[in-house]
């Protein structure tokens, strides 16, 4: 699993929802390789996280090699990291867990402890 994590700086929630709304398409039309989880937090220091699982070390290759050689794909989300440098604080850094043990011991290094739940916003959108 791995996980990223950014310091979003204060007031910019309009413009960071707006940079980030562009991800899941520009997943679609670059075909992304891999599922991911992004997490935004609604108290305490403001940040968001993305969750990457993958099941093996092939297969964090076979994403690896697939981002590198998808030109189209890594231009779109570098135009993304791009816009974001205005909305970002400093990274809060970045996770690369392997098995159960070390999912255990990151809840420290995770922020575990700062809150007792985790809530996820969805959005449907309907074309009325």
């Amino acid at each position: 699993m791995y996980i990223y994590r950014d310091s979003l700086k204060a007031g910019v929630d309009s413009a960071y929802c707006v940079i980030e709304d562009d991800g899941p398409q520009i997943g679609a039309d670059f075909h992304c390789p891999n599922p991911y989880l992004a997490l935004e937090s609604l108290s305490g220091p403001h940040e968001a996280w993305w969750v990457n699982a993958f099941t093996t070390d092939a297969d964090t290759a076979r994403v690896v090699h697939a981002y590198a050689t998808n030109r189209p794909l890594a231009e779109a989300l570098g135009a993304i990291a791009k816009r974001k440098k205005t909305v970002i604080g400093t990274p809060v850094g970045s996770e690369n867990l392997r098995g159960a043990a070390e999912l255990e011991h990151a809840g420290a290094r995770l922020g575990r402890g700062r809150s007792g739940f985790l809530a996820a916003r969805t959005c449907l959108e309907t074309n009325a």
